[in-house]
């Protein structure tokens, strides 16, 4: 599928259930092992948590769709007075989630979710939509819960990432493999017409690798800058329901 902007979007079409029982494994070996899924990298969290907290003060409930099994971005809200819904479709990711006061687990699914209209004022879904076959019925989702003028921060994967060139041009191939389990990778302008329907965008934040090493620190400072935004690593932004 083509997009106006030029740049091809990788999608491969799976079955729902099929993608629940790829993640509840995953979650049901690290619960037998004891070991722990990282579902957010650093750089990620950063750029959710630097979006939302200085809202912090204006928000009483925030949903917090594709939680994942850590709660990066629910236990420093939680911990501000914050009061959390988080929703995941797999059932083990919950199980390995650790538990607060202020935060509420339960399995759903994004395109589906089970609450009413205007119930949050605020939602976070961060690298949640790649995974998800029908990504427009998320973001419709999301606005139909939120608030009239209610918060998103959204993060999506982008396509043409600084990592994924640089392996392009070692290897002398323009062959591209998504990350596992993504459908799909963005574009910019992908990423803003996925949104455009619900919302009014407020602010981008490209977010940087986290490399480390002579080069890593100045790619990720040409990243931050803005002179490399569209090679990020992740599409970051802060937006409004649309009234």
């Amino acid at each position: 599928m083509r997009h106006p902007d030029g740049d091809m979007a990788l999608t491969e079409h799976r079955d729902p259930f099929a993608l629940r029982a790829h993640y509840e494994a995953q979650g049901r070996e690290a619960l037998a092992s004891g070991q722990t899924l990282c579902c957010s990298e650093p750089t990620v969290t950063r750029a959710v948590l630097d979006l939302i907290l200085p809202h912090v003060d204006s928000v009483t409930r925030i949903l917090d769709v594709g939680c994942g099994a850590n709660l990066h971005y629910d236990l420093p809200l939680a911990d501000r007075g914050v009061n959390v819904v988080a929703v995941d479709f797999a059932e083990s990711f919950l199980a390995l989630a650790p538990r607060h006061p202020r935060i509420e687990l339960l399995r759903a699914d994004a395109t589906n979710l089970p609450f009413e209209r205007s119930e949050f004022d605020a939602v976070i879904c961060s690298e949640t939509v790649e995974h998800v076959v029908d990504d427009r019925a998320v973001l419709r989702e999301i606005a139909r819960v939120l608030v009239p003028s209610g918060l998103l921060v959204f993060t999506v994967p982008l396509l043409w990432n600084l990592s994924r060139l640089l392996d392009m041009l070692k290897r002398r191939s323009t062959s591209i493999t998504l990350m596992e389990g993504h459908l799909r990778e963005y574009t910019r302008s992908t990423a803003l017409e996925l949104l455009e329907e619900n919302f009014r965008v407020l602010r981008i934040v490209p977010v940087p690798f986290g490399w480390r090493g002579p080069l890593g620190g100045p790619l990720d400072a040409l990243v931050r800058s803005g002179l490399l935004a569209r090679a990020s690593k992740s599409f970051a932004v802060l937006a409004r329901r649309k009234t």
